[in-house]
Formats: structure tokens, sequence, C-alpha cells
């Protein structure tokens, strides 16, 4: 409650509801109230709190405006009316009204009103939380709502009074919109027939991934500029979609006008775009249709010319003619609808063009209007996020994601709900997705090379390994939502609007032939559910084609449940033999029979794929549509050992760097060199650019701590500690201090994988300052059972913890049983 509130007061005029049997609040409907972008907010209060009435006021200079009301507002309005805007104290009139100021840096921004005939429940100490937990967040939110309208303003007024596209220099879809009206009510007059022609650009998102946007940018502007030369000047031309340009034909018949549009496909193809030393032929399509003498404005005809380039599908240089009798209410929902240019979402980020679509949402490239970087944003089905609940999980799932950085994992800026529109706001990346180079290879008859397919899966499985330390799980992994960033020469996993939780139940999403049976089949879904997908990436990668082929949805989820793929080398006979039993392991149909995380799959397929040092070239493409001239390869170093090859497993390379530094304190640089040179693969490992988040061999860190001395159970101690404290905030994704410590630990089976690529932990039984766990697998011994121990001293320490104790409970041939206790700070 605010600082201001007059008790006294309240206690008076409340007192007769203060022993009302009301139900507390109800948090799934409040957690949908959001004044930046949701609609019927203050339903959500009123059926939220039990109120009979609820109303939300913003303020507009020094007065009120009342912005939303559900319920019997008539009476709420006239108590705000005599009320003073400033007062900060909870008023009354007959004891069933209550006003709650909305606060922002000392001002009132606001007010929320709350009518009920029996009485509000004040004297509740729950249900007042509630409210003035409520009237923090909408405070801040009005905040934003007010700077984000005066913005938009400003924004619609520059737009309307320019309404040229600034990309192609053509008018934009509102001022094109506008002005088809007046045309088509001008040749109504005049008795002329009206013609309208878009043209569709093939290939803008190929060229975006391959040169960056903004040579898509200049091909769009090229584009309108050989229009506009071969066309009369009283012919209008404006922005119709993402890569579509129309065209108003006047005076123009149905025959004269197909053959406008064929010569302009024509001219479009005999004027290259060049830039410096390239050379871009543009390919174009086109669609034409009449606008009907009953039609009064442009959507009809806009439909169907949609429709029309639909029906050709990827064809190039053709043109399709659309009669006006053809119906069109239902086009605007197919493969063209969507977004048009200068759509503006939570009112700071504003639609450029679309990039990609697939079975979840649609992808466009958009600006921050607010910052003016250039960003990504996902649109999602609207059918994902519906009920209060699911709102509410989505905003809990999308600031998990924005909390997480690395380097091989899109960057979410931020997520909003605005009416039926679900959208996430990421970092743009310039690239070819893993889809286009697969295209790319099999143009040129040639198969990739092996330590790039490696480098790229590797650093894939980097990606979901912080995924998954969040405890969140992609579910849509696959070729096309890996983007290869040629500026960075990185590989990075984007498209995370499927992202959910481990644990929650949610509607199947993925892609059919990619994504694990278990995610269409109703079943629970796990960390192996993108070991799935990462297999399945792979496969296509190694041999050219999906691991199911090429099919209808539904015939890919058929083959994908009778049985497993056949193996890669099938179609590439120079693959190993060791290759086809990591991938078909990975494509397995039960997740159990799986690698237990995807770095275990990835450095398993890196051990297989090691002898394999060059690709034959192919005699034929195989069926993948679509070419691709050039590609900036990607490269980086590996992990030395797949844990199949080395018994202890896998470690990260931050942990060998600890080791280092410990060993030199110990023994000086002196103990080092001498290391390095007795062992060839340690020293290796002691280069000083070693990457933190690598995987490297366990043996190995353990040989380097034997080496050191007598004491390597200690020393493998310290080394886990200092490994925790410099990785743990990545992998966990948020500061440990916020959840308790028996949460933390409880949460082991998700991140363990993230320390230790050879060990799976275990949760046996929680308490009070306590928690059993069991490692499975042979248990490690010396060295490394010191690193085990340190890393769940620390983890625990991290959390709040004190007094951190780890002991062995049992010890057997499969297993290790520790026990991890501690004091809970005051």
């Amino acid at each position: 409650m605010s600082a201001g509130m007059r008790t006294i007061n309240a206690q008076r005029s409340f007192g007769p509801a203060l022993d009302l049997d009301l139900h507390e609040a109800n948090e799934d409907q409040l957690l949908g109230v959001s004044l930046l972008a949701a609609e019927g907010n203050a339903e959500r209060i009123r059926a939220g709190l039990g109120l009979d009435g609820s109303a939300l006021w913003m303020r507009i200079g020094g007065s009120l405006r009342l912005i939303d009301a559900a319920g019997d507002a008539d009476r709420l309005t006239l108590h705000a009316e005599r009320s003073d805007l400033d007062d900060r104290s909870f008023l009354s009139g007959t004891g069933t009204s209550l006003f709650h100021p909305l606060m922002h840096a000392g001002e009132v921004v606001g007010r929320l009103g709350m009518w009920n005939d029996a009485g509000i429940p004040i004297a509740r100490e729950a249900w007042r939380t509630r409210v003035e937990t409520l009237c923090e967040r909408l405070g801040r939110e009005l905040v934003f709502r007010i700077s984000h309208d005066r913005l938009m303003v400003e924004h619609d007024r520059l737009r309307q009074s320019a309404m040229i596209d600034e990309v192609t220099g053509a008018w934009t879809r509102a001022a094109f919109d506008r002005n088809l009206v007046t045309s088509i009510a001008a040749a109504a007059r005049r008795g002329e027939p009206l013609a309208l022609v878009v043209f569709d650009l093939v290939g803008l998102e190929r060229i975006n991934e391959r040169f960056g946007h903004a040579t898509g940018d200049a091909v769009l502007a090229h584009l309108t500029t050989v229009l506009r030369s071969n066309v009369r000047s009283t012919d209008e031309l404006g922005r119709a979609g993402g890569s579509e340009i129309a065209l108003l034909l006047g005076n123009a018949p149905e025959q004269p006008a197909v053959c406008v549009a064929e010569k302009l496909l024509g001219r479009i193809a005999d004027k290259p775009l060049v830039i410096g030393d390239v050379s871009i032929t543009l390919q174009a399509r086109a669609s034409v249709t009449m606008v009907a003498p009953t039609e009064r404005d442009g959507e009809a005809a806009q439909a169907r010319a949609a429709l029309g380039l639909a029906e050709l599908g990827d064809a190039v240089g053709s043109v399709r003619f659309v009669p006006t009798t053809t119906a069109s209410p239902a086009v605007r929902a197919g493969q063209h609808d969507g977004l048009p240019p200068g759509t503006v979402l939570g009112g700071m980020y504003r639609i450029i063009h679309e990039i990609s679509r697939g079975a979840t949402g649609v992808v466009y490239r958009g600006e921050d209007l607010v910052l003016g970087r250039q960003v990504a944003i996902k649109l999602l089905r609207s059918d994902l996020a519906q009920t209060p609940a699911r709102v509410a999980m989505f905003r809990s799932e999308a600031a998990a994601l924005a909390a997480l950085r690395h380097p091989n994992l899109v960057g979410v800026h931020t997520a909003g709900i605005e009416n039926d529109r679900v959208y996430f706001v990421m970092e743009l990346i310039e690239g070819m997705t893993l889809w286009e180079r697969c295209r790319q290879t099999d143009a040129a008859h040639v198969l990739d090379d092996p330590a790039a397919i490696t480098a790229t899966i590797l650093q894939v499985a980097d990606a979901l390994g912080t995924l998954h330390g969040a405890g969140l799980i992609h579910r849509d992994v696959k070729p096309e939502n890996v983007v290869l960033d040629r500026s960075n020469g990185r590989a990075v996993l984007v498209d995370v609007g499927t992202a959910k939780r481990y644990g929650d139940r949610q509607a199947g999403a993925g892609t059919p032939g990619f994504s694990a049976p278990e995610s269409f089949a109703g079943e629970p879904e796990s960390f192996a559910t993108d070991v799935y997908g990462l297999a399945a990436t792979a496969y296509m990668l190694l041999t050219g084609v999906p691991p199911f082929g090429y099919a209808e949805p539904y015939i890919l989820l058929a083959r994908q449940v009778e049985g497993p793929p056949d193996a890669p080398s099938t179609h590439q006979p120079d693959l190993p033999e060791a290759v086809d039993q990591v991938i078909l392991r990975g494509l397995d149909q039960s997740p159990s029979a799986r690698y237990r995380s995807p770095a275990a799959f990835a450095t398993a397929l890196a051990g297989a794929l090691a002898p394999l040092t060059r690709r034959p070239a192919r005699s034929a493409p195989l069926a993948v549509r679509g070419q691709i001239t050039q590609f900036h390869e990607v490269h980086t170093q590996p992990g030395t050992l797949d844990p199949t090859d080395d018994p202890s497993g896998m470690i990260r390379g931050a942990a060998i760097r600890i080791a280092i530094r410990a060993i030199g304190v110990r023994h000086g640089e002196w103990f080092l060199r001498r290391l390095a040179e007795s062992d060839a693969q340690v020293a290796r490992l002691l280069r000083p650019d070693l990457p933190p988040m690598s995987w490297q061999s366990a043996t190995a860190l353990a040989q380097m701590i034997d080496a050191a001395g007598p004491a390597s159970f200690e020393l493998g101690k310290v080394v886990g500690l200092g490994t925790v404290v410099a990785t743990f905030a990545q992998i966990w994704g948020a500061d440990p201090a916020a959840a308790a410590t028996e949460d933390v630990l409880a949460a082991a089976p998700s991140y363990w994988g993230q320390y230790f690529s050879g060990q799976t932990i275990e949760i046996e039984s929680i308490d009070a300052g306590r928690v059993a766990l069991a490692l499975v697998g042979e248990p490690p011994t010396g060295a490394l059972r010191g690193v085990v121990v340190g890393t769940l001293q620390r983890i625990a320490e991290l959390s709040g913890a004190d007094d951190v104790t780890v002991a062995t409970t049992e010890v057997t041939e499969d297993s290790w049983h520790l026990e991890v206790s501690w004091q809970t700070q005051a």
C-alpha cells in the first residue's frame, strides 16, 4: 500500500467488509494484465480480484482519462471525478469503492478503481498485497505506454507526411491503399478498366542470407527503379509486402495488362544490379487481376493478386492472371498472409519485411524505433498463447531466454503480447541457414568438409546446453533454425519461439522429420528431444537429404513412428560405420536410448568423423531445390576427444584453465613447461586461448592434476570450486542466490551435463538443508572425484548455503551416492 494511505479512514470506510469470505486473487487473471499491449485488462482485474467492477484511468496532462472499464464502472467514474488526482490515499464513498493511485518516480500516472457491492476485503493481507503489487507493475507499464504513445504519434505523423517507403522509394502500403481508393473512383467515373499487377522478387531471403539485408534493400530499390523507368508516369507503384511491389495500371484491359507484366519481367531479368564487382540478376514473378467496377477499395484485388502469387509457387519469370470471379475472402489467411511493412508492435518495433515463415509463425526483419537498430521479430501463431495461464508462461519463458547469453544462441531482446499477436524480438543474424548451405553444396555436386560439420554441430550443441542449463527445451532444432553468421564466423541457433520449460505440458510444436516423435504424440518432452533434432540436422549436413526424406507432414510423422531412417552411409558410402551408429542412436524413437545431452552427441560425432578428412564429389545433385553460388566457411577447433574414446568423458575448458593456474601457483611455470614437453595431449590443453566453454578430455585433466603431486583429490576439489565460480551464472542463466539451495540442487539433472558430458546425476531425496543424489555410471576416482565434490559444494554456496558438506554415502560399480548438507544463511 502507498506510504500516504490514510489508515484510519480505510478502517472506518471498509469496516463492514472486514469479515467477508471473498476468494483470494486469481493469479492467472492478474498475470494477464498488461497496459503495454493486452486488451480487456479491467475485466481481468475484476475477475481476478472477485469484484463487481473495475476501471483504469491514465493521466494525460493534468486530467484522468478512462482507458478501460468492466462491470459497473459508472459509480467508479463518479467517485474518480470527485477525487483529487494527486491524493495518494484510498478513497471511499459508500464503503464499496476503492481507488489506488498508479505511481512512478513519486508521481501519479494513473489510477485503478474497484467496486464491489459486498464490500472490499482491504483487511485481508494477501488480497491487499496482490493489489499493491499489481498497481506497482501497472505504474511502470503506464509510463512506458505514455512514452510509446507519444513516440508513435510522432512516428505516424512523419510517415503520413512522407508516405514514401524508405527502402524502395515507392508509396508505402498505407499510401498506396489510399491512392488506390481514389484511382478506383476516378476510373469508375471515366468508365476505364483498372488493372493491378503485383511483382514478387524471388529469392530475396537467399540474397539477404548471402549478402546481408542492406544488399537485399538495394535489390528491392533496384526492382522499383526498373519498374518505374518502364511504365507511365501516371501509373502508381507501391510497397505491397516484404518482397512485393504493386503496380496500378490505369485504362488497361486484361490482355494488355498481362502483356505489360510479361515485358516488365523481361526488363527486370535484363537489368542486373551491380554492387562493386558483384552482379546480381533479379528473378521475379507477377500476378495480374482486374479491379471490378463494384469494388470501392483495393482489398479484394490485392487478395486475388496474392492468391495468384501463391499459385505460381517458385516459378520465375511467369505471370498468373486471376479473374475477378475468383473467391478471395480466405486468401489473406494463406501463404502470403502476414503483417504489412510499417506495422508497429509494442509501440517501438516496426516491421520492415518478412524474412521467413514456418509451422509456428513468421519471422520479420524489423527496426527498434527507440535504439535505431535492426532486429528480427518472430510472430507466433495466435493459437500458441491464448489463455491467461499460457500468457503468464510465455512471459516467464521469454524472461528466461532474455537472460541467456551465448555466442551460438540468438539473443532475445524482449517479448510482447499485443491483442492476439505474440512476438519475440531477437538479434538479427546476417548469414546463410544450414538449409541453404545444403542447397548450395547440392548445386555444386560436393559434400561439406567434415571439420566444418563437426565445428557447427559442436557449437549448436553448446548453445543447446545453455538452454538446457536454464531448464528450457528448444523443440525445433533443424537446419533452417541454424544460421551461419558470416560476420562473426559462428553457427547461431535461432527461432526460440517454441521453447518450453522442462516439465511443462504444452501443445506439440516443431517440424515433422526433424522434431522428435514425442513432440507430436503428446508425450513428455525432455532434453533428449533436442538431441533428436540435432542428430537430424547432422544427418542432413552429412548426406544432403533429411533423415526421413521429403513428403507431406503427416507422411513424415508416420515414417518417424514406423522406425529409424536409413543409415547415413546408404546415401554417402564414404561415411564410416561409427557415424551411422552415432546418428542412429541420436535419432532413436525412445528418448532414454538417445545420448543424454547434445554435447555428448556432438562429441561422439566428432570422434566418429575424425578419420574422415575429405569428402568425394557427387556425380549429380540431390533433390534439394534452389541454388546459391558462394558461402563463407565457418571453422573452429573442436574438442580433443569423444566420450566414447575417453572413459572419463569430457569436461569444460574452464576446468583446464583453473587447473593450470592452481598448478602454476603451487609448482611454478617451469613445472607446466616440463609437463607440456612430456605429454603432447596435455601440451594442447596448456595453450592460453583455450575456450572456457569448450569440451576437453577429463582424463587429460586428471593426468595434469596427478602429475602435480599426491594430493590430487584436494587439487581436483579446488578445480571444481573455481570452475563453478567462473561458469555457473552463465549456465544457470540467473542469479543462483535468488533461488533456494534445495531448488538449485534439485535442478542438477538439467545442468550437470554442462560440466561433465559423460556423467548423469539423479536426485534421490530432498529435505530441509539436505539433498541426496547419485552419479550414474562408473564412479570417478582421484582428481576427478575431487572435481565433482568441489563442483557440488560451490553450487550450494553460490545459492546462499553456509557450512556445506559433500559426503559419500555409498559407492557401487555403476553409481556413486552422495549427500550435500548445509546451513542456510539467516
